[in-house]
């Protein structure tokens, strides 16, 4: 099959064909921008064509074999070439954009109505946020840091507590710059069995929230929450979460 042929029939796939999409699946309303439209149809057509010819040589006899391998070659060519101009395509018209691991670097305020907790925990952290999805508006915590309280008195104990990461989802918005976190925090204390008693704390950290700010153009963002922990020495005490300080490279 001849070059301008298979383009042909590319163009024609890109109608009739049923073949891998390259657009995101990530949203039934998503549409191929304007300006990336054709690359998408000739892709499509170069999948139905290289599906069509993987097919055929499965069936093939030997005699015919070394023909459609040659086709099949020639098409994952051309798809090699069309590929990365569609994906750019659709990156420079903002019609999705390709996962991102960002480096949020910054500051843990953690204060709490703890009678026994009397000054604020304040930490410099730097942990990864995992961007994806069609606009990068699904975002988890990767690489949680090492919170380490100072030291706690309970009674005729005392210990420390470390705050680990037990569950994570979030959400954002590229253009406002809005972000929430929902975190499942476990404060762990150090203190050996039977005296051991940990807190947990579910909480939505946002830039919606109080004392909330969204990220800006340069990735600057503050994220904050309250929440009542659950069992341990803390059980029934509010905390409030302060998370303030910039995303690299800006999503």
């Amino acid at each position: 099959m001849t070059s301008s042929r298979r383009i042909a029939t590319a163009l024609l796939g890109a109608v009739l064909s049923t073949g891998a999409l390259l657009a995101p699946a990530a949203s039934p309303a998503y549409a191929v921008p304007a300006p990336c439209q054709a690359d998408f149809a000739q892709l499509k057509g170069l999948n139905s064509e290289l599906a069509s010819l993987q097919d055929e040589l499965k069936s093939a006899s030997p005699s015919q074999k070394p023909a459609i391998v040659e086709q099949i070659r020639e098409v994952k060519a051309e798809i090699a070439v069309v590929k990365p101009r569609y994906e750019k395509c659709l990156r420079d018209n903002d019609g999705s954009k390709p996962a991102l691991l960002a480096t949020f670097t910054g500051r843990v305020t953690l204060t709490t109505t703890d009678s026994r907790v009397t000054e604020p925990l304040v930490r410099d952290v730097s942990f990864n946020l995992y961007f994806d999805g069609v606009n990068r508006e699904n975002v988890s915590v990767r690489s949680w840091p090492t919170i380490t309280s100072d030291l706690i008195q309970a009674g005729p104990v005392s210990f420390r507590v470390t705050v680990r990461l037990e569950s994570n989802a979030g959400q954002f918005n590229r253009s406002s710059g809005r972000l929430s976190l929902n975190l499942g925090l476990l404060f762990d204390e150090d203190l050996a069995w039977p005296l051991d008693s940990d807190s947990r704390l579910p909480i939505t950290l946002g830039t919606d929230q109080p004392g909330g700010i969204a990220m800006d153009a340069a990735g600057n963002v503050t994220l904050a929450g309250t929440s009542t922990f659950n069992g341990g020495h803390l059980n029934g005490a509010r905390a409030t979460l302060t998370v303030t300080g910039n995303v690299t490279p800006r999503p």
